[in-house]
């Protein structure tokens, strides 16, 4: 492409999306716009995973191989809940009959995951059964991953001496505590997510649980943005979309969302009237049964073929029931924290900081943002 004159024709190309063919109208420098478009987009799509990349390797982070078939098999076999008590202080339990002993499942330097970290319903929702299923070691790997990076990000930042400024050191104090403090609301409410009472929380709270109108889409992730419009372009209707995007060599990525489905792949999907994404947006101004026009989303240009349009309705217990179960967990806590702090107001004396309070005055008489706080 570098040596390309205008009028040339190149290809093709094939790849693991399409089979591509480009003819060269024109050769124009890129404006120091596009040039900042491109390294912008590039930099908010790659900087958090390689920062997070690098961190694993810094800290030498490893799964011991010896904790992957005990800790899938204790998920797949055992309630969420039961593993949980069955675990000692420091989150390992020895071998008890058919329940597997389990240790530390990850390590990276001087901290460790054991199951107890994992078990957020953040990070393991609970299926209708109260299990937190591990399905498999690459699972277990990134389950393991988001569990331990929080505490490499602050270590991180600790070695690197970034949290001796006085406004990061404000913001890790707040994380800190905020961290303490849900592992502490944690320890008192211990998690309870027997089916019949997620059911019965479910329907005493029926009016929380609704689906807002929608379309469903099929919905393909091409790389390049004149790829996109090629296809869009050459289909006919005359047969399926899946299997145009078959013979142009894309693959189905099962359970796939606007956020998730990757370049060259393509899935059926349900796109919410609520949601704000491209993809939610475009759909809504397209009638079943046609193609929207190509739209740039974070991992490339998407063409959406709407097929149906599906109103608002309650939902199902099943479909419902990771909400369920934060919500019902959550509800729980704050009735926890609710009566502690009833309790402790009256015996907790109040503490003054005069020069945090003068701070706060001047704040709201220079009309400082946040000054009215």
């Amino acid at each position: 492409m570098s040596a390309a004159k205008p009028g040339e024709i190149l290809g093709p190309y094939p790849n693991d999306a399409a089979t591509e063919v480009y003819k060269v109208e024109a050769i124009e420098e890129p404006s120091d716009a596009d040039i900042r478009a491109s390294l912008v987009r590039e930099r908010s799509i790659w900087i958090e995973p390689r920062y997070h990349e690098e961190l694993l390797k810094k800290y030498k982070f490893t799964l011991d191989p010896d904790q992957v078939s005990p800790t899938i098999f204790a998920a797949v076999t055992e309630l969420a809940d039961s593993i949980l008590a069955s675990l000692g202080p420091d989150g390992t339990r020895a071998e008890r009959g058919v329940r597997p002993a389990l240790g530390v499942i990850a390590r990276a330097g001087s901290d460790s995951i054991t199951y107890r970290d994992l078990a957020s319903p953040d990070l393991l929702p609970r299926a209708s059964d109260g299990k937190g299923r591990i399905s498999d070691t690459q699972s277990l790997y990134h389950l393991s991953v988001s569990a331990i990076l929080p505490k490499l990000v602050l270590r991180d930042a600790h070695d690197r001496r970034i949290d001796q400024d006085p406004g990061v050191a404000r913001v890790l104090r707040l994380i800190r505590e905020s961290v303490s403090t849900q592992a502490m609301v944690s320890r008192e409410v211990p998690p309870q997510n027997r089916p019949d009472s997620l059911r019965a929380y479910f329907e005493s709270h029926s009016e929380r649980y609704r689906r807002p109108p929608a379309r469903r889409a099929v919905v393909a992730i091409f790389i390049k943005e004149d790829s996109a419009r090629a296809a869009r372009y050459f289909w006919s209707g005359k047969a399926t979309f899946d299997s145009s995007l078959i013979a142009q060599r894309f693959r189905l990525q099962p359970g796939a969302s606007a956020t998730t489905l990757l370049p060259g792949y393509y899935a059926p999907m349900t796109l919410y009237e609520t949601d704000r994404d491209s993809l939610s947006l475009v759909t809504r101004a397209v009638e079943p049964g046609n193609l929207t026009p190509v739209v740039g989303i974070r991992h490339g240009f998407a063409i959406c073929l709407v097929l149906e349009k599906e109103p608002a309705r309650a939902l199902t217990f099943e479909e419902a029931a990771d909400r369920v179960a934060v919500d019902y967990r959550a509800d729980r806590e704050e009735k926890w924290v609710l009566r502690e702090l009833k309790r402790l107001r009256p015996i907790t004396p109040v503490r003054r900081f005069p020069a945090r309070l003068a701070s706060l005055r001047l704040a709201a008489a220079s009309g400082v943002e946040g000054g009215d706080r």
